[in-house]
């Protein structure tokens, strides 16, 4: 499967993408770019955001705050 096939696969399905950091910055734009509505979620708030994503979030259609992720560990 190509890149390109795999983002046409998505069409019709609910798109969110965890914390947007230096990885998750260029797959925001990929998904914006074909047109897709993203979720984004990330811990900090749009003030402590650098330059670049800010510029991300612009075209982000829904962003929400999330308080953390806490450690899981099975119970034995």
């Amino acid at each position: 499967m190509t890149l390109d096939s795999y983002i046409q696969s998505l069409h019709g399905k609910s798109i969110a993408v965890i914390g947007l950091g230096v990885s998750n910055r260029p797959l925001l734009r990929l998904l914006l770019d074909a047109g897709y509505t993203v979720t984004v979620r990330d811990k900090r708030t749009r003030e402590a955001f650098g330059e670049d994503e800010a510029a991300a979030l612009e075209a982000a259609a829904i962003l929400c705050w999330a308080m953390g992720t806490l450690p899981v560990s099975p119970r034995t």
